[in-house]
């Protein structure tokens, strides 16, 4: 589920052990820069959830090795069978996903059978909480990008005969013949998983002036003229049927932005009685700085709510939590600091404004100037993905939260 959302991905991870066919990737500072080649896609910088993946495997180190250790275990651990069938058991070493939520469908054990402890997971839907790598922003473009301005609005083929292109809805998927190795990728959507990190970082289409194309406008999203149905295999210079992916990532599902101030009152109620850590907090609007009118909701200042909880005699930690809107999912921040600093005042601030020189927004923690004021940090994403009901998502935000408490 880590890994496999993509065919092309997936072909990369079996055949070739790298990334190097996916995308060309720089780093500098706190910015990171991909340039997607042509077997991906260029529908999925349209997708905020598959430039998020591409993030996490192309910048995170453990996710890399992690990935590249599948076609080094196939290889190490395939056998013969009968002296003929290559056989081989599907295996990686997983990266460090601690701390993370991963929601799973399936079935318990029967309770008269002793199993009622046991989990048989057919799937799992998604994994939450991720460890985003320690970047303030990337910036995405694509080898076809130069293809891309020039066609025309509606797509290719939708063009040439005069009307609006449509979602694809092929008549067959060959899963056997070879599709071109030229022309365009069609994304087919399909029944999708989640991929979420513990907050969110600035994701950016590069250059600026390409804009991020709408479902209607993309090439890879219109219905196909004449030809009935395309390719799933690798592509080579002898095929026919025209190239199509798989985008299975899905945005996530937030609960009401005023709701999570309150949980999260809730949140520190609950690790004082159940863990006997004292809790002092501290509430109060957030500074407006050239943020426009993003310090405000409803027309009222915004809300913030700092807490300072002492683990033991010689540990503080504090906590910073923010009031959001619906659709905002910036994560609660966790953090140790000098005795004598008060970086909350400049997280703050920070948090408010926008730099534009680095292409970053008001209401988006700053990590490169939080890592400066901080000793240590972690973030925790909120329990607003998959949850089934609220006191199942507060039980799951205090166990997360004491795991990120104890290891700070």
């Amino acid at each position: 589920m880590l890994f496999f959302h993509s065919a092309e991905v997936t072909r990369a991870a079996i055949y070739q052990g790298n990334t190097w066919q996916l995308a060309k990737v720089e780093k500098n500072d706190w910015v990171g820069e991909v340039r997607l080649t042509s077997e991906v896609p260029v529908g999925y910088l349209n997708s905020f959830q598959f430039r998020k993946f591409f993030t996490w495997l192309f910048f995170s180190k453990d996710a890399e090795k992690s990935f590249c250790s599948i076609f080094k275990l196939l290889n190490e651990e395939s056998y013969l069978l009968d002296n003929h069938d290559e056989r081989w058991t599907f295996d990686c070493s997983l990266p460090n996903i601690g701390n993370c939520e991963i929601s799973w469908s399936g079935y318990t054990g029967r309770a008269e059978f002793g199993e009622s402890h046991h989990n048989y997971i057919r799937e799992i839907r998604s994994v939450s909480g991720i460890a985003v790598p320690k970047l303030d922003a990337v910036y995405f473009s694509h080898t076809n990008d130069s293809l891309v301005l020039s066609e025309k609005p509606g797509g290719i083929e939708a063009g040439e005969k005069g009307r609006p292109g449509l979602n694809i809805c092929p008549e067959e998927i060959d899963a056997d013949l070879s599709p071109r190795a030229s022309g365009k990728k069609y994304l087919l959507k399909i029944t999708s998983s989640g991929f979420y990190f513990d907050t969110e970082i600035a994701l950016k289409r590069n250059p600026p002036s390409i804009r991020t194309l709408s479902k209607a406008e993309s090439p890879e999203n219109h219905e196909l003229s004449e030809e009935k149905m395309l390719g799933l295999t690798e592509a080579n210079d002898h095929g026919e049927l025209p190239r199509s992916d798989i985008n299975s990532l899905d945005a996530a599902e937030l609960l009401d932005g005023p709701e999570k101030l309150n949980f999260f009152e809730m949140m520190l109620q609950k690790l004082k009685v159940e863990y006997g850590w004292s809790v002092k907090t501290q509430t109060g609007t957030v500074p407006k700085k050239n943020c426009r009118k993003v310090h405000l909701i409803d027309g009222r200042r915004r809300k913030y709510c700092h807490a300072l909880l002492c683990r033991d005699e010689t540990t503080s930690i504090q906590i910073l939590e923010i009031e959001l809107t619906q659709q905002e999912s910036l994560s609660t921040l966790f953090f140790r600091a000098d005795v004598n600093s008060e970086p909350t005042e400049q997280i703050l601030d920070a948090l408010m404004s926008t730099d534009n020189i680095k292409g970053l927004k008001a209401m988006q923690w700053k990590r490169e100037l939080i890592a400066e004021v901080t000793s240590s940090r972690l973030y925790l994403d909120h329990p607003d993905r998959k949850i089934k009901s609220e006191e199942d998502a507060l039980f799951s935000w205090v166990a997360r939260a004491a795991e990120k408490l104890r290891v700070l």
